[in-house]
């Protein structure tokens, strides 16, 4: 389900509970779910988290990306974008992978 606000997630999650977890990495820092986490905060209510560990920095940004392709509603420029952003992360990821070795 999208909500279109922020009033209709804290709507949703005050009667409702909260559905999706906060995904954190392993130093808790939050990865997807910063608004759910916020309302949670604001109803004084625990909130859920999912930790993600053990992942890279670059893991982190491709997960980040990846998520929020998969939820939100972005028009083509918006995806290609991201998609341009997640190039630059994968080609990252190699050449760090080509100095480890």
């Amino acid at each position: 389900m999208l909500l279109g606000s922020s009033k209709s997630l804290k709507e949703s999650i005050k009667h409702n509970g909260q559905w999706i977890a906060n995904t954190v990495n392993q130093e808790r820092v939050i990865l997807d779910g910063r608004h759910r986490f916020q309302v949670c905060q604001e109803l004084k209510l625990e909130p859920k988290i999912q930790i993600k560990s053990p992942l890279s920095e670059i893991d982190q940004k491709i997960f980040v990306i990846d998520s929020n392709l998969k939820r939100r509603q972005f028009n083509d420029f918006q995806k290609a974008k991201l998609a341009y952003c997640l190039e630059r992360i994968y080609r990252e990821g190699a050449r760090a992978r080509q100095l480890s070795r």
